[in-house]
């Protein structure tokens, strides 16, 4: 309930807030998620995505890492963006869409200061939790 209250705050900000213009990333982010493991880390132009699931290939690199910063706000959340990535030659790309309200990983209970949604190529989700840098 919470992941569809999640995805349906980053939806309506994808299609209500004016963004603007993607620029490079200037943003250091370090998010993970759980069942199955998985962690992102984002630096500069570089994400690298890491899962522990055996059905796909461990770690990769996505490089040109682009930000689209909304602007305004939603009830509750501020400032959201989006990170994009791509690797060979484009064909494979990586988004993670990020919004500021706090978020835990339920498992350790660790707090992080970001929800995410990392959108890979072949359309799979992984929901976490980020920390700005």
């Amino acid at each position: 309930m919470k992941y569809g209250i999640i995805l349906s705050v980053f939806c309506a900000l994808a299609l209500s807030a004016s963004a603007s213009a993607a620029s490079p990333n200037t943003y250091k982010l370090k998010c993970v998620g759980t069942e199955p493991f998985w962690n992102v880390e984002v630096e500069g132009n570089m994400v690298q995505f890491s899962t522990s699931e055996s059905s796909v290939n461990n770690t990769k690199k996505y490089w040109d890492a682009q930000l689209t910063e909304a602007r305004g706000t939603m009830k509750g959340s501020a400032v959201a963006f989006q990170v994009r990535a791509s690797r060979n030659s484009g064909a494979e790309k990586i988004v993670l869409s990020v919004i500021s309200n706090g978020c835990s990983d339920y498992m350790s209970d660790n707090k992080y200061s970001h929800h995410v949604l990392v959108s890979l190529e072949n359309g799979t989700l992984y929901r976490g939790c980020c920390q700005k840098n």
